[in-house]
């Protein structure tokens, strides 16, 4: 799962895993026929034939539901008295609704038509994130002070600067 630590979109925990979680377990329930068990453990196994449903499925879910892939946050909003759905892949889209489930499903369907909108138009995109390859390297301009003393602070921990910062940042 992809954790931002931006001010503009703070990760909670609280609000957030819990969302992850249901998410992913609506998603299997549905393509499984399944009833959710009564248990907090969740553990499967599928015979040949369900793995191919799901494998077909997952595959036209794939082509025609991009929006499943995207980054979302639920906010409650004390000052509207309701949750704030945001997707970070299009972040002048934003949904509200009384509870947390409501919030993530208008976001979805904001997302979907905003999605066949911009097919239909011939616009871009955005890469959803979960997909996007993240090559690793951050490039960052600070002054010839501050270097110096990242210098001096990675030299007397005995490592190098980039692993200094890393330390520092994670």
């Amino acid at each position: 799962m992809l954790q931002f630590r931006h001010s503009a979109f703070p990760f909670d925990p609280q609000i957030h895993v819990p969302i992850f979680v249901w998410c992913v377990l609506k998603l299997f329930f549905k393509f499984s026929n399944k009833k959710p068990p009564l248990k907090n453990r969740y553990s499967f196994t599928f015979s040949a034939e369900q793995n191919q449903k799901l494998k077909q499925q997952g595959e036209k879910m794939e082509k025609n539901n991009l929006a499943d892939k995207y980054t979302y946050r639920v906010e409650w909003s004390e000052e509207d008295h309701v949750h704030i759905a945001r997707c970070l892949e299009f972040p002048s889209l934003i949904t509200h609704g009384n509870t947390i489930q409501k919030a993530l499903t208008e976001i979805e369907k904001v997302v979907t038509e905003c999605i066949k909108w911009m097919e239909e138009e011939k616009e871009s995109i955005p890469e959803p994130f979960s997909t996007k390859k993240i090559k690793g390297n951050l490039t960052i301009k600070v002054p010839s002070e501050i270097h110096k003393k990242l210098v001096i602070k990675s030299a007397e921990e005995g490592v190098s600067i980039n692993q200094y910062i890393l330390s520092k940042i994670s």
